[in-house]
């Protein structure tokens, strides 16, 4: 898994902007630490969430069109489906037995729970087979996602 995670070309511009800012903050973690009162350790402290910061920042901005697409993905999936799937009711309810069990109550959640989950699962499946707008082309996932909705 780490062989993979190390070429994937978003890891490689992460690992790279890691680095500039891990250099950048170098002298004054070296100069923290070699003075040692009270009020050096809250310089270093500061130092520290400041890198910390500036690491999340750099992960956001190369992934933030990603996230945006799961966020709107996941949003849609799970507030407008099941809402527009309830609707459904069955085309031939049977006649001989219009009060049974199957037509009133559980035909939509059973209906509403297996589209739900083939659909899932054929999306997962054709999501692996077909790649086509990788990493490298964020908006273009991005617009994809929104397409779907």
């Amino acid at each position: 898994f780490n062989y993979f995670l190390e070429k994937t070309h978003l890891f490689q511009i992460y690992t790279s902007a890691i680095q500039e800012i891990n250099n950048e903050h170098e002298p004054l973690f070296h100069e923290s630490l070699s003075s040692s009162s009270y009020n050096d350790n809250n310089v270093t402290l500061s130092v520290t969430s400041l890198a910390i910061r500036q690491r999340l920042f750099v992960a956001y901005k190369y992934t933030k069109w990603n996230f945006y697409g799961i966020f709107l993905t996941f949003m849609s999936t799970l507030t407008i489906f099941p809402a527009y799937l309830s609707k459904i009711q069955p085309s031939y309810p049977s006649i001989n037995y219009s009060n049974t069990l199957w037509t009133k109550r559980l035909y939509v959640q059973v209906m509403t729970f297996l589209l739900f989950y083939i659909g899932d699962t054929f999306g997962r499946v054709i999501s692996l087979k077909i790649q086509i707008p990788s990493l490298l082309y964020p908006r273009t996932l991005f617009l994809i996602n929104m397409l779907e909705i």
